[in-house]
């Protein structure tokens, strides 16, 4: 059961495990991805955990292997495809990474590169992806700013866009209403402030 994390004294399989992820600092797990492995986002790094020879996580096969070391912040990812898609640690850089079968590992590249402008000095808050009709992933940026990233790696495209209200973006979530994705904003409007000259 999934809620059952029982022990014993001589360890099964069915048994719930408690490890420590080796590596040269203390790094806090930021999320879990499953991938077809199970890929630990930390504060510090990105780190497969393969499990025994068939996949299967058990007491005694954990086999972590560390992937890459950029860190990963508390913004939820997102997974497109195959591909993890994660705000780097101080919440600046948009990273993806995807199992590379040439390095037999996970790799990845920095996605705000293209538009470096739109990022420097600023934070994401929050991220959601859009599928259907245009594969996009949206950002909130700190100052209420949205960005929007075309991502479709199949066809090498990628495009960054930013989209201005009449306010700021403090929040965004993505509901599937039929055959699309639609993306819901909550907005902070700004009030006109009365004139100070009127009577």
């Amino acid at each position: 059961f999934l809620t059952n994390f029982n022990s014993s004294d001589d360890p099964s399989d069915s048994d719930s495990v408690e490890f420590t992820l080796a590596g040269r600092e203390v790094n806090e797990v930021m999320h879990l991805v499953d991938t077809g492995k199970l890929v630990a986002l930390t504060t510090g790094g990105e780190i497969v955990i393969n499990g025994n020879e068939a996949g299967a996580l058990t007491p005694d096969g954990i086999n972590a292997r560390p992937q890459t070391t950029y860190g990963s912040s508390v913004v939820r990812p997102i997974q497109v495809g195959g591909r993890i898609i994660f705000l780097q640690a101080r919440s600046s850089i948009v990273r993806d990474i995807v199992f590379n079968v040439q390095e037999d590992g996970y790799r990845g590249s920095d996605l705000t590169i293209p538009s470096k402008h739109l990022f420097r000095g600023k934070e994401i808050t929050d991220m959601a992806y859009q599928q259907n009709p245009d594969s996009i992933i949206w950002c909130v940026r700190d100052d209420g700013v949205l960005l929007g990233f075309t991502y479709v790696p199949a066809q090498e495209v990628f495009a960054w866009h930013q989209h201005n209200t009449d306010g700021t973006f403090e929040d965004i979530c993505v509901v599937t209403e039929g055959s699309e994705d639609k993306l819901y904003a909550i907005v902070k409007h700004l009030r006109e402030q009365p004139d100070s000259r009127r009577a």
